[in-house]
């Protein structure tokens, strides 16, 4: 699916979450004037060449905290943006937990919003408190019940690392997430972004954020809770803009975060599989990047992690047997014969899905 987002940093917020400042972490903030808005969604929709799968999002704010009427607008400019363009209208807005109710729901069925995306962070309520949220675990467990029962898709997105949080804390909001079955999972590790009230605690020494090492192996063990639920995960780590690492001053940033949580996930799981006696890892041309990683991390854990491992970066035609099983990590699979021997790691999403 290719997905249009119109950014609205900050608009309809109600609370100031002290690691937030969205104009500055907001891949392309949009305009802020209706009249600039509805240009803006009906010069892409009526000019595209795209007619199949698309939608239309609206990030980077509280959608449900804005004006009803301010809603009604928008949901109508994109509608008839999409009808015009001869494009199925389908909607997508990202809201805050506490502003979830059956009036902001009923208002969202009056148009074609499919997909709801609400931003949980955590399921720890001491962390939620810390960071002024402005709800707790209960009330984050029922918006998701909530957007669910009323038909739309929920996605969650979470938040490791937040002040107050902890590695079990982390790891079971990652459990609680997939336990409410939503259509997919974002995990944007905390950054701390310069000026913000997290900021300020850093100078002070009240925080101390996550360095990237951390951050990778945290991500990655909440990213194999999500994908061993078949939850799909949408995104890892912030989308990445021009600017946007002047604006970071802590915590796991890197403009290639999200691949290196997966080359961290797929090598620990082959260092599984070197447990169970796997001896040679012969994978196919397509799939050396994959496994060496950027900047040969993938590689470097693999020859620390099992010495003993032979690691074979082609896969000749007479070693391509049918596989024996396989193992499914989110968007990758890894396939396997009878000796154990890795045949190959497939990249199951196809590039087809375009996410902010």
């Amino acid at each position: 699916m290719r997905i249009y987002p119109i950014f609205l940093p900050g608009t309809g917020c109600r609370t100031e979450c002290i690691y937030c400042d969205q104009k500055k972490t907001s891949p392309r903030p949009s305009s802020q004037t209706l009249k600039e808005i509805r240009k803006e969604i009906k010069t892409f929709f009526v000019a595209s060449e795209l007619r199949v799968g698309a939608q239309l999002a609206f990030f980077g704010g509280t959608f449900t905290g804005l004006d009803p009427d301010f809603q009604e607008a928008l949901l109508q400019t994109a509608t008839e943006a999409m009808a015009e363009g001869g494009i199925r209208p389908s909607i997508r807005i990202s809201t805050h937990p506490s502003l979830v109710d059956s009036t902001s729901l009923d208002l969202l069925r009056q148009f074609p919003v499919d997909v709801i995306e609400l931003g949980i962070q955590s399921f720890d309520s001491k962390a939620l408190k810390l960071t002024n949220r402005g709800y707790d675990s209960d009330l984050a467990r029922t918006a998701c019940r909530s957007v669910k029962d009323a038909g739309f898709e929920l996605i969650i997105q979470l938040m490791p690392g937040l002040p107050g949080s902890s590695l079990g804390g982390d790891l079971a909001s990652a459990k609680a997430a997939v336990s409410l079955r939503p259509a997919g999972v974002r995990l944007y590790p905390l950054c701390v972004v310069r000026g913000t009230a997290l900021h300020k605690w850093v100078r002070e020494g009240r925080y101390s954020p996550m360095s990237l090492e951390q951050g990778i192996s945290l991500t990655s063990r909440m990213l194999e809770i999500v994908a061993e639920a078949g939850v799909p995960v949408l995104r890892v780590g912030l989308a990445e803009q021009p600017g946007l690492a002047e604006q970071i001053v802590g915590g796991p940033h890197h403009p290639a975060f999200g691949d290196l949580v997966w080359i961290d996930l797929v090598v620990r799981r082959i260092l599984g599989l070197c447990e169970d006696g796997i001896k040679l890892l012969g994978v196919t041309e397509r799939a050396i990047s994959l496994i060496r990683g950027h900047g040969q991390r993938g590689q470097k854990m693999l020859t620390h992690g099992a010495p003993q491992l032979e690691l074979e970066f082609t896969v000749s035609p007479g070693r391509m047997t049918r596989p024996l099983g396989s193992l499914v990590l989110g968007k990758y699979s890894l396939s396997f014969d009878e000796d154990l021997v890795l045949l190959d790691v497939v990249d199951r999403s196809g590039g087809t899905e375009m996410e902010p």
